[in-house]
């Protein structure tokens, strides 16, 4: 209830991205006070400058959270990056593991990702459509980490990231390596 969210676009109108934009966004993020960044995307590769804004906003105390991909396959965020967010997959209505979503130890907690009604661009006022994919899920759980960064405003990131994965309903078809689906109640239940 007490959160804002400030967006800022790193990526272009096709989703398509580089690590200097991120980097930028990130360092952009922290300065602006953020206490949770959503990173609903994939870093496969890091540069300096980018490890340096990731290792920055972490050593501020901001907790990330990113998206863990679209293909089960990978690319997957770089094992940098990994180490220091939270990585979300996707499950669908039934808390089954999505067809495109990673679903091994990479995981570490899953997210609603199928069919999420969102906002239709284009020439069309209050058009909306169905979505999926773990940019969705992403962003379930970064509000579920802000809901709990209210309560808890010094919460380091390994303690989010163990409450987030022990605060979780089990998933259809998930690898043991990996957790369950976030339950919001639980999580930010004392």
């Amino acid at each position: 209830p007490n959160a804002s969210i400030v967006p800022i676009r790193v990526l272009d109108d096709e989703g398509n991205g580089n690590p200097a934009a991120l980097a930028r966004g990130i360092d952009k993020a922290v300065d602006l006070g953020a206490d949770v960044i959503n990173m609903s995307l994939v870093a496969s590769s890091m540069t300096t400058q980018l490890e340096n804004a990731i290792q920055a906003a972490v050593d501020a105390g901001v907790i990330l959270v990113s998206s863990a991909g679209n293909d089960y396959a990978g690319p997957f965020d770089a094992p940098f990056l990994l180490n220091r967010s939270i990585t979300v997959g996707a499950v669908d209505g039934n808390l089954a593991v999505a067809s495109f979503s990673p679903n091994s130890s990479i995981v570490d907690v899953f997210g609603p990702g199928v069919d999420i009604v969102g906002p239709l661009g284009g020439g069309t006022a209050n058009s909306y459509a169905k979505w999926s994919g773990t940019s969705f899920s992403c962003a379930f759980v970064s509000a579920a980490a802000a809901l709990v960064r209210e309560d808890h405003p010094t919460m380091a990131f390994t303690a989010m990231r163990n409450r987030l994965a022990a605060a979780i309903d089990a998933v259809t078809g998930a690898d043991p390596s990996s957790n369950g689906s976030i339950d919001l109640l639980v999580a930010v239940t004392d």
